[in-house]
């Protein structure tokens, strides 16, 4: 790591400065190499890897939350979503959410200072992967206790509160407790197993725009900071190579944050699953150009 002395030289070390100044400051002065190897975590649980040479540490993006935070020592457990989804109350959702931003700030705080606990390298980072605000229409799919029920109605205005908990900055005075990602984009709820990993239905605009797309509209008119794209296609296309990634996410709905893929999402794109994209180099390629931010592996 650099020496103290040269840190404080750096810009984006410089609280006075706005955060899009840092981050700007800090992605100009890395190299090509440098970046790409940031775009990347969770590859056999290795976080984003430190640059010593601008004081960047190695940074795990991968922190699970759906009714309070997973590993790394005790935390507050809320009922499963589909029983938060029960109450019909999105102030207590927001409640949850804070609850849950602040024991992960903490946690992130003890992780990334002095300690001697061992923890896992993963899930002590800021930004959390979840809600699960996919549509629970049919039990088999085996993961309806994560979400908010079968009504996109209240799976937004329930998720919107939860991340505004999360992500909660007390009208701006404060920086985000953590980052919310909304998760899985889109109608991942719509499973076979098998085969879940390479299950591509053919979803008519109106299903979709009814049904599907309404709780992630919700979200990210809720500031969601992060959407994580799913492992099943629609319409031909794997999700994170989804057209909708733009044309959707970015264009039609102003979404600013950034798109993380689903575990290993990427590697489903290869002729044994998907058959989209045949080498492991074409899925990168495929899942950049779509506008994947962070590829989990």
């Amino acid at each position: 790591m650099a020496p103290l002395s040269a840190l404080a030289s750096f810009p984006w070390f410089d609280p006075s400065l706005s955060a899009d100044a840092r981050a700007n400051a800090l992605v100009k002065a890395l190299t090509p190499y440098e970046k790409t190897l940031q775009l990347a975590t969770n590859f056999g649980a290795a976080p984003a890897p430190a640059v010593p040479r601008l004081g960047l540490p190695a940074y795990n993006w991968r922190s699970n939350a759906i009714h309070g935070l997973a590993d790394n020592g005790v935390s507050t457990q809320f009922p499963q979503a589909i029983g938060l989804g029960a109450t019909w109350d999105p102030e207590k959702l927001f409640l949850a959410g804070m609850v849950i931003g602040v024991e992960q700030r903490a946690k992130h705080n003890i992780q990334t200072g002095y300690n001697d606990r061992n923890d896992s390298s993963m899930d002590h980072g800021l930004n959390l992967w979840g809600p699960n605000i996919n549509m629970f229409r049919d039990p088999r799919w085996g993961r309806g206790q994560e979400t908010y029920g079968e009504d996109p109605v209240l799976t937004g205005v329930l998720g919107s509160a939860m991340i505004r908990g999360m992500q909660w900055t007390n009208n701006g005075t404060h920086p985000p407790l953590t980052t919310a990602t909304a998760k899985h984009f889109v109608a991942y709820s719509l499973d076979r197993t098998p085969p879940r990993l390479e299950f591509d239905p053919k979803i008519d605009e109106g299903w979709l725009r009814s049904y599907y797309l309404p709780a992630f509209k919700s979200v990210v008119d809720a500031g969601v900071s992060s959407i994580m794209c799913s492992y099943n296609g629609v319409n031909g296309y794997p999700m994170c190579a989804s057209p909708m990634i733009q044309s959707v996410l970015r264009e039609e709905w102003g979404f600013q944050g950034y798109v993380a893929s689903d575990s290993g999402a990427l590697s489903f794109f290869l002729p044994k699953y998907h058959n989209f994209s045949q080498t492991g180099e074409e899925a990168a390629a495929a899942g950049l150009n779509a506008g994947v931010d962070l590829n989990s592996g």
